[in-house]
């Protein structure tokens, strides 16, 4: 995966048995998580089938409930199906951070729900959530954002 990786023009993954991973010989599973694949990531989007991009999510606002600090949005109008979002994503960011929806490590979840619940704390550290749609092939909607204190 690191030779992979070190190859700007190569676009596919590596493959090996899923044994390997399941029985975590040689630490090979332990690896994966703290070196490679330690953020969610999106599927790629293919632009030769579809390169149009839902609406962005409307009306996101934080909420508390009997179960906790929730976030909430509307999805997007869809004029045809293939524009239909099916999933969601959650970005965090620090309050004054910059928003970068390219690094992954601000993904904090992936859903096909219009709510996320999220993690309080104090009531006294400011953060930034970004929400974006995406459609059945992967594309991803113009950003959302909420800001909350946790």
């Amino acid at each position: 995966m690191a030779l992979q990786r070190a190859y700007q023009t190569i676009g596919g993954s590596c493959q090996w048995p899923a044994s390997a991973v399941v029985e975590n010989a040689g630490n090979y599973r332990d690896a994966l998580i703290k070196e490679y694949h330690k953020y969610p990531a999106l599927i790629p989007v293919f632009h030769f089938m579809d390169s149009q991009a839902p609406d962005k999510v409307r009306k996101v606002k934080s909420v508390w409930t009997a179960d906790g600090y929730m976030l909430f949005w509307t999805a997007p109008k869809a004029k045809a199906e293939m524009n239909r979002a099916v999933q969601y994503v959650i970005y965090r960011f620090e309050n004054k951070e910059k928003v970068n929806l390219e690094d992954p490590s601000h993904i904090v979840a992936i859903t096909r729900t219009t709510f996320y619940q999220l993690p309080y704390e104090s009531g006294k550290t400011k953060y930034r959530y970004v929400v974006t749609a995406l459609d059945r092939l992967h594309n991803e909607s113009k950003s959302a954002s909420k800001k909350v204190k946790l």
